[in-house]
């Protein structure tokens, strides 16, 4: 399949970009391709995320004005901690080539909303599964490092303190 498109604005549904549109909801997902090379997703004309022509890397929308009660995380430790990295095969991988990750229903547990369901359909029939949105785990160690780093700094003013202790006994 190739499919061409006009350039200028991406536009849902107008003729630049290719659009997929959900006929019950109407929801729109455009994706455009800037003269930049860069890959742009759309959800209803909004800018989610864009791949980045040179590394592929993707890339989502995080603009502070589009955001709303905005609040760091706290006490994210004892929910790290809680956390079960594995190393599996998938069952369909005749390879059994281990992966790295987490297992779903174990995160939905600790951070709900980096466990999304995912529709699916398998033999034509609905099965949701479980997914990890890995990129959300980035705030949430970012958290839990700056949380561990108050506490590295704690504990050095301490020993700092009963050195001073010790040398003023010693003396």
């Amino acid at each position: 399949m190739d499919i061409n498109h006009g350039s200028g604005s991406p536009s849902p549904g107008g003729g630049n970009g290719f659009t997929l549109r959900n006929e019950v909801s109407n929801n729109l997902l455009t994706q455009y391709v800037f003269s930049s090379g860069n890959y742009t997703l759309y959800y209803n004309g909004v800018g989610r995320g864009s791949f980045d022509i040179t590394s592929g890397a993707y890339t989502s929308v995080s603009d502070g004005r589009l955001k709303k009660n905005i609040a760091p995380p706290t006490n994210q430790m004892p929910r790290i901690l809680k956390l079960r990295p594995t190393s599996y095969p998938f069952l369909w991988d005749k390879s059994n080539k281990p992966q790295m990750g987490l297992i779903a229903q174990e995160v939905r547990e600790i951070y709900p909303g980096l466990a999304p369901i995912i529709e699916s359909t398998s033999d034509g029939a609905k099965q949701d599964l479980y997914g990890v949105t890995y990129a959300g785990f980035v705030p949430v160690l970012i958290a839990g490092m700056q949380e561990q780093q108050k506490q590295i700094e704690l504990l050095q003013q301490q020993i700092a303190l009963l050195k001073k202790e010790n040398e003023s006994i010693l003396n």
